[in-house]
């Protein structure tokens, strides 16, 4: 069976604040360039101020055309589809670092576009609780090796949150959710059991 490759869908589990929404819009979180692009679905926007991160983090499912690469030239240096960034901008919007080439969606993946799209909807449509299966610990509980990420000054970024994507997509794959202040960043790393 072909394996789905499915991106950003959390759960959080702990207590939320008034500003956490769930299911914000696009033009909420993404710059007016990538907010017309189907492939993301924002499930959620947090305050993280008890960990003294003033930015709100959005998190949003990304669906690629997945072709068995896990690093292509859509994606800067060391990063790929399961590891990619997010540029926060002033206005407090996300910038994606990789292309749009990386979202584009061929004939061959395109039932798996159009299952994740569903869904996607279906959770929104219920108004699904999003905050429900974060699991918020000090450190990132890895399925495999340490892949925390480092800023352009070689400091650690701050571990957010972590989840598994198979409470809504059936898909056996951890997400781990890091910020950075200094670079203005947030990454999200995937790793599979």
């Amino acid at each position: 069976m072909k394996r789905l490759l499915f991106f950003p869908f959390l759960f959080l589990n702990f207590a939320c604040s008034q500003s956490d929404v769930k299911f914000p819009e696009k033009k909420e979180v993404l710059t007016s360039e990538f907010s017309g692009f189907e492939n993301f679905f924002p499930l959620a926007t947090i305050d993280v101020s008890d960990k003294g991160i003033k930015d709100k983090i959005h998190i949003i499912f990304v669906s690629f055309n997945y072709n068995g690469k896990e690093n292509d030239e859509n994606f800067p240096k060391n990063e790929s589809m399961g590891n990619f960034t997010f540029k926060i901008q002033e206005n407090g919007l996300y910038k994606p670092t990789f292309s749009k080439n990386a979202l584009k969606i061929d004939k061959s993946y395109e039932k798996y576009f159009i299952e994740n799209k569903k869904m996607y909807l279906k959770a929104k449509s219920e108004n699904k609780n999003v905050f429900e299966f974060i699991e918020k610990f000090d450190e990132p509980q890895w399925w495999q090796a340490d892949e925390t990420p480092i800023n352009s000054k070689g400091e650690k970024f701050k571990f957010i949150c972590q989840f598994e994507m198979y409470n809504i997509f059936n898909d056996d794959c951890g997400v781990f959710v890091f910020y950075d202040e200094t670079d203005k960043e947030v990454k999200y790393i995937h790793q599979y059991d």
